[in-house]
């Protein structure tokens, strides 16, 4: 791709890195309160509905940053003249880009727990004594977690996820969104 600056891909590695951070954020809380629920740790529904949260709200917080920001060379007249046009297409590059990443996650799941028995949803339930004040209560369920193999696989599933999506966000999005004026 030609026109590409350092400072874009920057700016863009910086709305990334915010977008990841609160799709890792609600994915977390998501997969948490369906597993809070009653839906078992075990199924694919944790996974499923905890990156599909993550999902929107990456994109709410993704779409006027890239417009604001990081495509400063970018036709803002074109853009603002289709705006709902934008935002859609937007919307399903950004669709396409969760479907990958459902897809590895998916894949890193199934691997993991038929190769290692190892269930990547699993690392949420720690067991906390419940005689325990609520900061001993909330200091004992982030040891527990920082200590669980299972969450080390999962950011380690959701870091391969993100960098895959990442890069096809960015291509597609300059190629057909954001293209500089001309």
């Amino acid at each position: 791709m030609k026109n590409i600056n350092k400072g874009e891909i920057g700016r863009f590695v910086v709305t990334g890195i915010v977008s990841a951070i609160v799709d890792f954020v609600f994915s977390f809380l998501a997969s948490f309160a369906v597993q809070k629920m009653g839906i078992p740790s075990d199924s694919a529904w944790c996974t499923v509905i905890g990156t599909i949260v993550g999902f929107l709200l990456s994109v709410a917080v993704g779409y006027p940053m890239s417009v604001a920001w990081v495509y400063q060379d970018a036709n803002k007249k074109a853009i603002k003249a289709h705006r709902k046009t934008h935002i859609l297409f937007f919307t399903l590059l950004s669709a396409v880009g969760l479907l990958i990443g459902v897809g590895i996650m998916a894949i890193f799941k199934v691997s993991l727990n038929n190769g290692l028995g190892i269930n990547i949803d699993t690392w949420m339930n720690i067991d906390i004594p419940t005689n325990f004040n609520i900061w001993q209560k909330i200091g004992a369920w982030i040891s527990g977690v920082l200590t669980s193999i299972a969450f080390w696989y999962f950011a380690l599933a959701f870091v391969v996820k993100s960098l895959f999506v990442l890069s096809f966000n960015y291509y597609t999005r300059k190629k057909i969104l954001f293209k500089n004026k001309k």
